[in-house]
């Protein structure tokens, strides 16, 4: 009735609000360690369900070797059994079910195996072998596979997303650029807001500040080019630089150059040729205008 898909129109929205509280956890950096175990939870979710069928593949195979061998040595053998010992077999190994959660409990600490080998090993055969070769393959190789399994799950989900990686470059530019801004002040003695070619020069050869920039992955080695290429882009005549300019300048030069500069760069150098091909056909073509005005002149 209505109160029914009241129940569950409730339900969706709280479900709705745990949501918004996992997009929360995702934001706030606070959260960081918190995100990432929710994260390896819930991306680990397939992976465990395949671990839970190898590991019940296996399981089962060996529960199914060890009743049928235990039956048949019970069975067939000439040894007579106390009701003791036949109640140790049947409440350990009197059904496959039985078998698979005895072997369960022998690798994950719920039973000593070395009780359940003591067991078999009365009845002798290949059983407690069978049994040994269980126990050695869960020690070293499943439980190390699935561990392995889960670890690189959850260094691939610990990789930050393309929205955290932008986060921590805008965080990390914003930072330089105030620590650079706050180490040009210091050198601007004159409270401007603008630094002299001698300024830029005496802040260049500084130790401090040459160690930042190689920190950074900032190398300026020519501070007259880098002054005249600052300049040419202010366009203006003045020795005197803008903060600004010179810190944002200085986190261009950060880094290895991308692809997409260079081609810029190629770009720009097409282009310039091509001017100068055109400047120099219409410089040919005024010079020829004026030679044969010349020439007009001269034998008129």
């Amino acid at each position: 009735g209505p109160s029914g898909m009241n129940m569950s129109f409730m339900r969706s929205l709280r479900f709705f609000r745990l949501a918004k509280v996992l997009r929360m956890f995702r934001t706030v950096r606070f959260f960081k360690e918190m995100r990432l175990m929710l994260d390896c939870v819930l991306g680990s979710l397939i992976s465990l369900g395949w671990c839970f069928v190898m590991v019940t593949f296996v399981v089962y195979m060996f529960a199914v070797m060890i009743v049928q061998g235990l039956t048949q040595e019970l069975q067939g053998g000439d040894r007579s059994w106390t009701p003791e010992q036949e109640q140790a077999f049947l409440s350990s190994f009197g059904s496959v079910g039985c078998a698979m959660l005895t072997l369960i409990m022998a690798t994950t600490g719920g039973q000593d195996w070395g009780d359940t080998f003591s067991l078999l090993r009365q009845v002798g055969g290949f059983v407690p072998w069978a049994f040994l070769a269980y126990i050695a393959f869960f020690v070293l190789a499943a439980w190390n596979i699935v561990t392995s399994l889960f670890v690189e799950k959850a260094l691939d989900l610990a990789e930050p997303d393309l929205e955290t990686k932008a986060l921590e470059l805008s965080s990390r530019d914003v930072a330089d650029a105030q620590e650079l801004t706050k180490i040009f002040s210091e050198f601007d003695f004159e409270h401007s807001g603008t630094l002299s070619l001698n300024e830029l020069r005496s802040l260049v050869d500084h130790p401090k500040f040459r160690n930042y920039l190689r920190v950074r992955g900032i190398e300026i080695e020519d501070v007259d080019l880098f002054h005249r290429m600052l300049a040419s882009v202010a366009a203006d005549d003045s020795d005197e630089l803008s903060i600004q300019l010179i810190v944002g300048a200085c986190l261009r030069l950060r880094g290895d150059a991308s692809s997409l500069c260079l081609h810029a760069l190629c770009y720009e150098q097409k282009l310039t040729h091509r001017w100068q091909r055109e400047y120099i056909r219409d410089c040919r073509e005024r010079l020829g205008r004026v030679e044969e005005q010349l020439t007009e002149l001269l034998f008129s």
